[in-house]
């Protein structure tokens, strides 16, 4: 949870700073350049910052740029423009929004092996592989009773996660097929091979007709 907070913490500043950056240089180049009727201008910083968010979030910048594109230096216009959205919209954003996605996915790993732990408490298999992988930690405070999930780091996670997995691998699919079995490889071949998800494209396809 704390690897979480400090990714989105870093490119939140980040981000701020960018907006900060481009707030400054948006005063520079068109402070008092357009009429006051004009609802998004760059007279003050804070016109100029939420002139900047507005562009950033791709919510009528078009209007915007036109705006000072016909009032100013073209050429400034629209290098000043198109590295902020560039630079802002393309490469900022779409970062925040990956570190955003990545950080759910490991949160959702954490919670499912936790559930998962907590059913399996009882199961001896599991009770080893807990002892395996947590073998050299230090033992828990008491008074702060945590998920067994929670008391592991993530490179912990990971290894308990692959342990499992193998441990799964050895038990039989529907209490008959075997996993060396001919089979489940046979099937599981099927379902890796290259042109597999070519074939149910093509179903779906033809179902759609």
């Amino acid at each position: 949870m704390s690897s979480t907070i400090k990714d989105v913490s870093n490119i939140s500043v980040l981000i701020f700073i960018f907006l900060f950056t481009y707030s400054l240089i948006g005063l520079e180049l068109y402070a008092y350049r357009l009429e006051p009727s004009v609802d998004s201008r760059f007279d003050t910083f804070l016109q100029a910052f939420l002139s900047v968010f507005i562009v950033l979030a791709n919510d009528g910048w078009t209007r915007i740029f036109f705006e000072h594109y016909r009032v100013t230096n073209s050429f400034l216009a629209c290098a000043y423009f198109l590295s902020l959205i560039v630079f802002g919209q393309f490469i900022l954003l779409n970062l925040f929004i990956a570190i955003l996605i990545e950080n759910f996915e490991q949160l959702s790993v954490r919670n499912d092996l936790s559930n998962k732990l907590n059913e399996m408490e009882r199961d001896p298999l599991s009770t080893q592989i807990m002892q395996l992988v947590c073998f050299w930690r230090p033992k828990p405070d008491k008074a702060n009773k945590k998920s067994k999930a929670d008391e592991l780091t993530d490179e912990e996670l990971q290894n308990l996660k692959l342990m499992l997995d193998l441990a799964e691998q050895q038990t039989l699919s529907m209490w008959v097929f075997n996993y060396q079995g001919k089979i489940r490889q046979t099937s599981f071949a099927i379902l890796q091979h290259k042109y597999f998800e070519w074939a149910m494209l093509l179903f779906i396809v033809i179902n759609t007709i």
